[in-house]
């Protein structure tokens, strides 16, 4: 049996010269792409998340409880906020759980689990 050495690459290949035009194109591409978007606050202003939900299977619909009070419904995947707790005598969510027979059925655990000096507790389960 005859052991033959590997041919040394070329440093000038058609593959290597593939690569470069392939790799200089791509970035020429991408440069500018994004020049278009401007750096924007989601979700409810004001507002620290101490809980946040979302709907198995729709990617657009969530929940986010506010440390400082309040949830709040997407269904636009974040764009546009709803609040839909105002109502309740309560102010710091901590935890938010949705039925998974009905995701209209929605529960709201008041109360944060790390209290901080700007922080209610809660009173229960909504």
């Amino acid at each position: 049996m005859r052991i033959l050495p590997l041919p040394r690459p070329v440093a000038g290949s058609a593959l290597t010269l593939g690569l470069a035009i392939l790799l200089s194109a791509a970035s020429g591409a991408v440069e500018g792409r994004f020049d278009a978007f401007r750096w924007r606050h989601i979700g409810p202003v004001g507002n620290r998340v101490s809980a946040v939900y979302g709907i198995p299977g729709d990617p657009n619909t969530y929940y986010f409880g506010a440390a400082s009070g309040g949830v709040f419904k997407t269904t636009d995947g974040g764009v546009h906020w709803t609040p839909v707790f105002d109502d309740q005598p309560v102010l710091s969510v901590g935890a938010i759980a949705v039925s998974t027979a009905d995701p209209n059925v929605v529960w709201v655990g008041t109360g944060e689990a790390h209290i901080r000096s700007n922080v209610s507790l809660g009173n229960g389960v909504y």
